[in-house]
Order: C-alpha cells, then structure tokens, then sequence
C-alpha cells in the first residue's frame, strides 16, 4: 500500500467501459480531480427534452480519461502526467457486467456491487443484464445500450 502513497492520484479500470469510483487516491488539488469535480458540478442530469442522465460516474470518468488522457483500458499499469491508472485485477477483479472474479496477485481491494442503495426492480434488472452479458459478451451489450440510448 505504501507504493500508492507516494503518487500524485491513481484509479483504476472496473471493466473496458467504466473506471472504478470505489477506489480513488489523490493528493490535495489534483487538477484532473479538481476538473472532474467542477465538471460534475455544472452536470444538467435533466436534458431539454425531459430525460434524465443516468450515466454512472464510472464511465462519466471513462468518458473523461479517454478524452483528456486518449486513455483506453489495458491489463498494465499506464501512466499519465497527474495519474497512474491501474488495470481491473487491481482495485476491481469483479467484473460487474458478469459477475465473474479474476482476483490476482496485485488485487488490494475488491469492489462487491452489493448495490444496497438500489431498489429490487432495479437488482433484478442487474440479475438479467449480467445473464445477457454472459451469453452475448461485453462489447455487444455495451453496442446495444448504445443502439437503443440513441433511438
């Protein structure tokens, strides 16, 4: 642990589409955490047409990364200026869109997605999301939600 402490701010990947909130370290005024959270400040979660912006934060920051850092998620250690992102075994070996663990010897913490805030519809629609996203694999779920957001 002692090695994340000598960092400028860390984070790291929860799944090819999303960063992990769970875990985040930074030290005091960190521009890109200081940008993300004036970002999230002047957020409208109600467009001009009425609907809501249900974006996770987890892939907001995705979003972000990719457009400040052209980040793309891969199973190493990146480094950026400000940041060091980690791959998922790291702080997220459980993966949430299949629920399968890949725990490993660099995991130090591990999200659970309990989900404790979340009402039983919206627990049963994760129970049938992560089925599906077995069956038919990551990409083409996240293609679909896409497909479907833009209609």
């Amino acid at each position: 642990m002692e090695s994340f402490r000598n960092q400028q701010s860390f984070i790291g990947a929860e799944s090819d589409n999303t960063l992990c909130t769970a875990v985040i370290g930074a030290a005091s005024n960190t521009h890109w955490l200081q940008e993300c959270l004036t970002l999230y400040q002047q957020r409208h979660f109600i467009d001009q047409n009425g609907h809501q912006d249900t974006m996770p934060n987890s892939k907001y920051l995705m979003n972000y990364f990719r457009t400040k850092y052209h980040y793309e998620p891969m199973d190493m250690v990146q480094e950026q200026t400000d940041v060091t992102i980690y791959p998922k075994t790291v702080f997220s070996p459980i993966n949430y869109a299949t629920n399968r663990t890949n725990i490993s010897v660099d995991t130090v913490a591990i999200h659970h997605y309990s989900g404790t805030w979340k009402s039983k519809g919206s627990l049963r629609k994760d129970k049938i999301m992560v089925l599906l996203t077995r069956l038919l694999g990551e990409k083409t779920v996240e293609r679909l939600k896409k497909a479907v957001h833009h209609n």
